[in-house]
């Protein structure tokens, strides 16, 4: 819909055989994505939210329902099993990871709090942030930017 680069997180930070980078190789890298003159980044990773947000202009939360985030974990590990996804790394074969189902069941109590007060920076620095929470909420989103965008020949 906006014709972006999109820069999947996962795909960068994921080495073969599910290897995480150090703490430095991961900022250094992020950083590098983040030099594009404009880009869609996708993925929530901690460490490197800050300097996320303060490179955004206008941040998406996609703040969905924990057993639709589970469903759909569960159901994309079905769709791909044992296949490397198009938005991860080669060599990272999808799986269903305990942690990561425990990390999602657990995001609202543990994580929220600190994403909605990173937002709130963002949004005090001059970010749009936009929070979305279904399906029909983001469709309505995106066509919104379609009609905004102009045409291209």
């Amino acid at each position: 819909a906006t014709g972006l680069p999109v820069i999947h997180l996962d795909a960068h930070y994921w080495r073969p055989g599910w290897a995480a980078p150090s703490g430095e190789e991961w900022r250094s890298q992020h950083g590098s994505l983040l030099q594009q003159e404009s880009w869609i980044a996708d993925g929530n990773y901690g460490s490197t939210l800050e300097t996320r947000f303060a490179a955004a202009d206008t941040i998406i939360d996609m703040d969905r329902l924990r057993f639709t985030c589970l469903w759909r974990v569960i159901s994309r590990a079905v769709r791909y099993g044992g296949k490397t996804r198009p938005d991860l790394s080669a060599g990272c074969p999808e799986r269903l990871d305990p942690g990561h189902l425990l990390y999602l069941w657990n995001f609202p109590g543990r994580h929220r709090q600190r994403l909605e007060a990173a937002m709130e920076k963002a949004r005090l620095g001059g970010r749009a942030v936009v929070k979305l929470r279904s399906d029909a909420e983001a469709e309505r989103y995106l066509a919104a930017l379609s009609e905004a965008r102009p045409a291209t020949r």
